[in-house]
């Protein structure tokens, strides 16, 4: 969480962490990346309702093109996994 006094002074702070176990039944390495997209976006809606701040603004940040490709891509073409997350 990063914070801006009005005096200016800027302050940041670790929140929360949340980690997932894979499950037993073998998935693609870019659909577990999308589970863990998913697993982020949940995590920040909570802290954030828990919280109750004034946000400005709101990231979520990840290195895996494939599940970003899929996040910003077109709903009509996504099979049923993508299209449940």
């Amino acid at each position: 969480l990063r914070a801006t006094q009005s005096t200016g002074v800027t302050r940041v702070s670790f929140v929360a962490a949340k980690s997932k176990v894979a499950p037993l039944k073998k998935l693609s390495v870019p659909r577990l990346e999308l589970s863990a997209a998913l697993l982020c976006v949940r995590l920040v809606r909570y802290v954030l309702q828990e919280l109750a701040l004034p946000v400005d603004a709101c990231h979520c940040w990840s290195d895996s093109l494939v599940a970003l490709g899929w996040i910003r891509g077109d709903a009509c073409r996504w099979k049923p996994f993508v299209a449940n997350r």
